[in-house]
């Protein structure tokens, strides 16, 4: 048998303090278990309570020095100002649950692992979403605001990603607090069989453990990571973007709750663009340890028309 630990719930004001005590796990006393086979094999007695012992959480109430989180490290934040009642809300569980999370040195900070699942038992509601090309509702509409304003904070630390995805299109709401365009983070969890898991990932390589932090002010999210200062120093080039990339012709989808015949205007047109924003990662001796580009392939965006069947 094994009941794994639970690490405690570390925050961060000034200093680290403890959210939640740690919970001890068990697990099998292999040593103990041979030692009564070996009795109860020359006794009547054939059952007895399996020996179990106590299985301590790497991060603890007790040994936080160890975990060697000194400061802060660096922020990200975005505006969602102006959404809706239902994308406002699956920000604000987001940040919520992907908050207070930690990850031991060279562990991975997996976005989708560390937030959970995208469901209604975690609290999300329907909002509109981007799957594919298209725009649709499903529950967690609005969940790559914090996917995004984690990846800028991470961008800023300057860690090296493993997965990153920017979006299928570019979106104003992602530049309305003075953000480069391709300064986004998108990801996904799938709902069905066939379709593709996009997360946002990357290899904590400090010499301590990785503590994050979400705060929702308002209409602005904003993300902290804290652990030990690596020295690294991280800047970014001027973005460059392409001339605009003209979209299609219009496109039609059938809505079956429609009447017949009718047809309805769902979003205008607009153009895609190639996006490049350079970033480089100096240590502190001078050493560059990254350069690089985050580059986004927005597609553009033809006129969308809902019809009814035929």
């Amino acid at each position: 048998m094994y009941e794994s630990p639970v690490n405690a719930m570390l925050g961060w004001d000034n200093e680290l303090y403890v959210v939640r005590d740690d919970i001890p796990g068990r697990e099998m006393d292999r040593e103990a278990t041979e030692a009564l086979i070996a009795e109860l094999a020359s006794s009547t007695e054939r059952t007895a309570e399996l020996p179990t012992r106590q299985v301590k959480a790497a991060a603890r109430a007790d040994n936080l020095a160890e975990l060697a989180i000194e400061t802060h490290l660096a922020a990200g934040s975005s505006s969602f100002a102006g959404s809706s009642w239902e994308r406002a809300t699956n920000v604000g569980v987001a940040a919520t649950n992907i908050s207070y999370k930690l990850v031991p040195p060279g562990g991975t900070f997996s976005f989708n692992e560390l937030l959970g699942p995208i469901s209604t038992d975690m609290g999300f509601v329907s909002g509109t979403i981007i799957s594919g090309d298209w725009t649709t509702t499903d529950i967690g509409g609005g969940v790559c605001q914090v996917s995004t304003t984690v990846f800028r904070a991470a961008a800023r630390a300057g860690f090296q990603f493993s997965e990153w995805h920017a979006h299928t299109w570019r979106l104003g709401f992602y530049e309305i607090d003075g953000s480069p365009p391709g300064f986004d983070a998108a990801i996904y969890q799938p709902n069905g069989p066939g379709q593709m898991t996009l997360d946002l990932s990357w290899t904590n390589t400090l010499d301590s453990w990785l503590l994050l932090m979400l705060v929702v002010d308002g209409s602005t999210v904003s993300a902290h990571l804290y652990g030990k200062d690596p020295g690294w120093e991280v800047t970014f080039g001027d973005v460059w973007v392409s001339d605009p990339i003209k979209p299609g012709k219009p496109v039609e989808r059938v809505n079956n709750e429609l009447p017949r015949g009718e047809r309805k205007w769902v979003s205008g047109e607009a153009p895609g663009y190639q996006v490049v924003l350079p970033r480089t990662v100096t240590a502190a001796d001078g050493t560059v340890i990254s350069e690089g580009s985050f580059v986004s392939d927005y597609l553009p965006q033809p006129e969308v028309w809902e019809i009814g069947p035929k």
